[in-house]
């Protein structure tokens, strides 16, 4: 609030003399506002919530009470797929500097580059006395998902059976022949196991080769760590045999 003060003639020497009027009051204008803003920040998708932080400087004085509305708006991100949408409003009280906004992060299973959505800060009471420096906290998702794709090469036949992703249980699955190339999205750090089964039939059959691309294997089971996505090939090669012909020769 504006300040005031009063200055009072008293005690004149000499001829002069105070008349009425003696005390006049200054007052003082205040134009010093609370400045209020918010932070970036970045959250993993799995993480559950994203936490922005609401500062005003200086610290709330005695006998004030600041609240500060806001709101969320998609950027990338699209509230109800990857966040929920969230508004509210924030009190300051004496003393207070910070206050948090917590927005709920939505785990999906698809592959995504980093998205963003932002929470605005919309309006700010006592008008009078505050002021929004920075209406804007960008949030950043960073994925959780990892792609794994499987490949099959070679003139053989066979399956790839892939577990389910450990420790997140995310589903892998069976590939038959015909179902090459195949891709599971595991999340990242989950360790998969990798079964390759060549064909028995049609006679002659089929051997396993090995495994190549973002891991080099020769045995039939491996496995693969998601610290990224992955590409392997497992190579079925045909088997052949001879056998002898007749009525050849004299």
């Amino acid at each position: 609030p504006d300040e005031t003060f009063t200055l009072t003639l008293s005690s004149p020497s000499g001829n002069a003399t105070v008349v009425s009027g003696d005390t006049a009051t200054c007052t003082i204008l205040i134009d010093d506002k609370y400045q209020i803003s918010v932070n970036d920040v970045s959250v993993g998708e799995g993480d559950g919530s994203a936490s922005f932080t609401v500062t005003v400087s200086p610290a709330i004085q005695a006998g004030h009470s600041v609240n500060v509305s806001y709101a969320t708006v998609d950027g990338t991100a699209t509230a109800g797929a990857d966040y929920t949408a969230t508004s509210s409003s924030v009190t300051f009280a004496a003393g207070d500097t910070t206050q948090t906004i917590s927005v709920p992060i939505i785990d999906d299973t698809l592959i995504d580059p980093g998205e963003t959505f932002s929470i605005n800060l919309v309006a700010s009471t006592p008008a009078s006395i505050t002021t929004i420096v920075d209406p804007v906290g960008v949030c950043t998702i960073i994925d959780n998902d990892r792609s794994l794709t499987i490949v099959k090469t070679g003139s053989g036949i066979g399956s790839v059976v892939a577990t389910a992703g450990t420790p997140s249980g995310q589903p892998g699955g069976t590939i038959n022949d015909a179902d090459f190339p195949k891709t599971f999205v595991y999340r990242v750090g989950d360790v998969v196991n990798l079964t390759a089964t060549p064909a028995s039939a049609p006679d002659p059959g089929t051997v396993f080769k090995g495994w190549s691309g973002d891991i080099t294997d020769s045995n039939p089971g491996t496995t693969v760590t998601m610290d990224g996505n992955k590409v392997v090939t497992a190579d079925f090669v045909q088997r052949f045999r001879l056998s002898p012909v007749s009525g050849v020769g004299g």
